[in-house]
């Protein structure tokens, strides 16, 4: 498809598609998501780094953070807490914990407070793999 079709289909300007490609301009989370929807692919395909030279990038799995961000379909209050950059740091969250978060059914209404009290939940109730172990009498 050429980028002038491209443009067309996402209601935007070719220049403005152009610098975005070029890394010139940036791009709001919610245009990401209709990019991705329009161009039929995950909003991890149009974000992942690419290096021809290198198969740890060509492998590198989705952004769980990322992901969450664009899906309006998620409660907004996990939302909430993807875009809120200095508490994730803060928090460390991993991508598995992402994972976890965001597949736990809970009511639309749980805010970004209840989701971050899930979390602190999760790790408090995860026991580390390594000191697992079954004990028989």
């Amino acid at each position: 498809m050429s980028q002038v079709e491209l443009a067309r289909r996402l209601g935007v300007q070719q220049s403005n598609l152009s610098r975005l490609e070029r890394g010139l301009q940036g791009v709001s989370l919610e245009t990401l998501g209709m990019y991705a929807r329009v161009l039929g692919v995950g909003i991890e395909e149009l974000t992942r780094e690419r290096d021809a030279n290198s198969e740890q990038s060509q492998n590198r799995s989705a952004d769980p953070r990322l992901t969450i961000q664009c899906d309006l379909k998620l409660a907004p209050g996990l939302r909430e807490l993807a875009n809120d950059t200095a508490l994730c740091e803060a928090m460390a969250i991993k991508n598995d914990e992402w994972r976890q978060l965001s597949s736990i059914p809970l009511p639309h209404t749980v805010t970004k407070a209840g989701f971050l009290q899930v979390l602190i939940t999760l790790r408090a109730v995860q026991t580390p793999q390594e000191s697992l172990s079954v004990t028989e009498s």
